[in-house]
């Protein structure tokens, strides 16, 4: 039972990460509307082979300091992810109310240089 959080986290992985491929519709459905599916299926084909190598690694009774690097790197992947993803999606919603990026979100535009810090 020692690593038994490997096991899970395998699971939950190779679960989502073969679900799109299985199934976007019902993907889609849960998670909401995408527009690049290419890229869903390629970071659910990437979350499955850790998932797999998460519960082999547990299977198997070979959990090592490589095994657990790899667990939680890719635990903290998704927020990383969502976090970077932030500027861009806050400038598309703004884009469609009329708004500029630049100036009313600038504070989540950690990679511009031209931006003036927004005044929130």
């Amino acid at each position: 039972m020692e690593y038994l959080v490997t096991l899970v986290q395998g699971i939950y992985f190779f679960v989502s990460g073969i679900w799109p491929i299985l199934s976007m519709n019902t993907f889609l459905k849960v998670t909401g509307p995408k527009t690049d599916l290419w890229l869903v299926k390629t970071v659910g084909i990437i979350l499955a082979v850790i998932g797999a190598v998460l519960i082999l690694a547990y299977a198997k009774a070979e959990v090592n300091l490589s095994v657990i690097l790899l667990a939680i790197a890719n635990a903290h992947s998704p927020a990383v992810m969502e976090f970077m993803a932030l500027p861009y999606l806050a400038g598309k919603k703004l884009k469609r109310e009329g708004h500029h990026t630049c100036t009313r979100f600038a504070h989540l535009d950690l990679l511009s240089k031209s931006c003036v810090p927004a005044h929130v």
